[in-house]
């Protein structure tokens, strides 16, 4: 892990140039009784914006990941969500962002590791009422388990809707309620029998129903079902639909 103060920060970058704010950045973030609980909130704010800016990662993002991760877990569940969101936002869009460098790699896989089982005990301690909160932590254990796609997909709901897109170019918004992806009244239609879900996906709903979290066990299977384009009549795999429209 590259320590705070080590020079090597000035060698990185972020979004807004040399990366040798984020150590104290991180240290104030350590040093905040309770940690933010929100993202907007200072420090995380600054972290979120330098280190994750419009989904975009940084290399700097990488060396960040292993602090923001010991951070989280010298506190309780109740206080971790928005850092471990932060760190699942780096994860997810990492395959799209800055390479890895080598130096890094290490350290960055295995808080991923760690930060996979933090999210799964962080969701058992706290067991999100709201569609919304459950489903950020279920789009951060994705990430972190190696399932950067479903993150992205699980991440684009977190407003109620979500944006799907047919090959044959059609695009339309669908609604996420507690009971589902909801499809009436649009014209789009499912198929009458879902696809099997993908392995992703049906590990993350079984888990979803184990803690107790029912709206998000239904929306995540509906993640591995599919649906028929309104223009087309072609049948399309609901998740390539969202991963078509975004990045």
């Amino acid at each position: 892990m590259l320590e705070r103060d080590d020079p090597a920060w000035r060698t990185l970058g972020h979004a807004y140039g040399v990366a040798e704010d984020i150590p104290s950045l991180l240290d104030a973030l350590d040093a905040c009784h309770p940690l933010p609980a929100r993202w907007q909130d200072e420090p995380l704010a600054s972290l979120w914006q330098a280190l994750c800016h419009q989904t975009s990662i940084f290399d700097a993002s990488y060396a960040a990941v292993p602090h923001l991760i010991e951070i989280a877990a010298r506190r309780p569940a109740v206080e971790r969500a928005w850092v471990l969101h932060l760190v699942g936002s780096i994860v997810a869009y990492a395959p799209l962002g800055a390479a890895l460098p080598e130096a890094l790699r290490q350290a960055y896989e295995s808080a991923r590791a760690r930060g996979a089982e933090l999210v799964r005990a962080t969701l058992a301690a706290t067991r999100p009422e709201r569609l919304r909160d459950g489903l950020l932590l279920m789009a951060d254990l994705a990430a972190c388990r190696g399932h950067a796609r479903l993150a992205r997909a699980i991440m684009a709901m977190e407003s109620g809707e979500v944006e799907v897109q047919c090959a044959c170019g059609l695009r339309e918004t669908l609604g996420v309620a507690d009971s589902g992806i909801v499809i009436e009244p649009l014209g789009w239609r499912r198929r009458p029998a879902p696809g099997a879900k993908t392995p992703a996906t049906a590990g993350l709903a079984t888990l979803a129903g184990s803690l107790g979290l029912g709206a998000c066990e239904r929306v995540l299977a509906e993640l591995g079902g599919g649906i028929e384009c309104d223009g087309c009549g072609e049948e399309l795999d609901l998740l390539a639909g969202i991963a078509a429209v975004g990045p």
